[in-house]
């Protein structure tokens, strides 16, 4: 038997100091295409338990954050890549944006699993014990969340074999806009995403990137800004980790 682990890639509930699974209802629910509805529920149940266990405010659902999530989870399905920005390189502020949803701050989490391991309290559990991706799920700034939770997986196997995405995106309208990335967790192996924050910044505005137009000077806009951001981290080995993402990226 094969046993296949997860992948990960940033109302008024009972302060509980895990993710038991009898604290939110269908946190260990197995996601089929007829009850995603209640695995969603349950992992919103468990964001605002640890949100309350940390001494935070709960999140209030949004309908157009979740609007954005699910799509990002079907899409990434449809067509086989498991990141953040899609293949043509549209960001998650971006999507967020296009559903009504103008943020101050905005973040994302996303994550999947197939073979076992893709309940809503394996998903949450995996961002909880991920350095980035719980950063998000405690911003203290952020005021609301969407959930998508879709049947599939993102990678291709040569059996059959049930699996679940998830994105969770996260925000605000209470700061100034600027884009700010996570840091990304430690774990390794293909699929590992970055958690993305959007947040207020330092230093000198950026021009935006619309009025950016030629392919090459907009390259090079890119790898500059991904650049500045790498020298945010203390420690050096991050700071190196994140300059060599930019160039891979962007150079």
């Amino acid at each position: 038997m094969r046993r296949l682990l997860p992948v990960l890639a940033s109302l008024s509930l009972l302060a509980v100091p895990t993710t038991a699974a009898g604290a939110c209802p269908d946190a260990d629910l197995v996601p089929s295409a007829t009850n995603l509805d209640r695995v969603e529920a349950a992992t919103y149940c468990l964001h605002n338990e640890e949100r309350v266990a940390a001494g935070l405010p709960t999140l209030r659902w949004s309908s157009q954050l979740a609007e954005a999530a699910e799509s990002h989870s079907l899409d990434m399905i449809a067509r086989l890549f498991f990141a953040h920005d899609t293949p043509e390189g549209k960001t998650p502020r971006e999507r967020i944006e296009a559903t009504g949803y103008g943020p101050d701050w905005s973040g994302e989490n996303i994550f999947y699993g197939y073979g076992g391991g893709f309940t809503a309290a394996d998903a949450v559990d995996a961002w909880m014990n991920s350095e980035g991706h719980r950063e998000n799920i405690l911003r203290p700034q952020f005021e609301h969340i969407g959930l998508g939770v879709a049947h599939g997986f993102p990678a291709e196997v040569s059996f059959d074999v049930a699996g679940a995405t998830y994105t969770a995106n996260f925000g605000s309208r209470s700061a100034p806009d600027d884009d700010t990335i996570g840091e990304p967790p430690e774990a390794e192996g293909p699929g590992t995403d970055e958690p993305v924050t959007d947040d207020p910044g330092t230093g000198d505005p950026e021009p935006p990137e619309d009025d950016v137009t030629d392919a090459e000077a907009k390259r090079k806009h890119k790898l500059k800004r991904c650049l500045k951001k790498a020298k945010k981290p203390k420690k050096k080995r991050k700071r190196k980790k994140k300059r060599k993402r930019c160039q891979r990226r962007f150079g």
